[in-house]
């Protein structure tokens, strides 16, 4: 079972989840693949390295794709990544001040956004690589709006 299913309230239910846009881990692959193939044939010694290079980097994205779970309830904003060093972040919809889109040149080729969730003028939470992030927005502004 899932971390979110694990920690609801009593009184909680999830509106919607979403997972790390799916398209992200195959660009970084390919990209890999590709860097791989331009510098085998110009490096003939170092081989392992560069297979290391490769390898390293495409797992870290693949973990970090396949560990974070992103949801809203009608309570709070749930976000969780890694499995061993977990990074967790709940928010509480009654302390949500904004939600805003932010999106990168690599995101934008992608189709992918971050969207930063703000509980005070001065802390934010990026949630990055998201696939629908203007559904998950307006899902946080129809409870907060709910909830009063």
């Amino acid at each position: 079972m899932s971390y979110i299913q694990d920690n609801l309230l009593p009184s909680e239910k999830i509106k919607y989840e979403w997972k790390v846009h799916s398209f992200y881990i195959f660009i970084m692959s390919f990209l890999a693949f590709i860097w791989f193939l331009f510098f085998f044939w110009w490096i003939k010694s170092g081989t392992w390295f560069m297979w290391f290079a490769i390898i390293i980097p495409t797992l870290y994205h693949v973990f970090y794709m396949v560990t974070t779970e992103i949801a809203v309830t009608n309570k709070r904003v749930l976000y969780k990544t890694w499995i061993i060093a977990r990074n967790i972040f709940e928010l509480q919809l009654d302390k949500t001040e904004s939600a805003t889109l932010d999106q990168t040149i690599f995101q934008r080729i992608i189709w992918a956004w971050t969207l930063v969730v703000n509980w005070t003028w001065w802390h934010n939470k990026p949630i990055q690589y998201l696939a629908n992030p203007s559904e998950m927005r307006t899902i946080i502004y129809s409870e907060i709006e709910e909830s009063k």
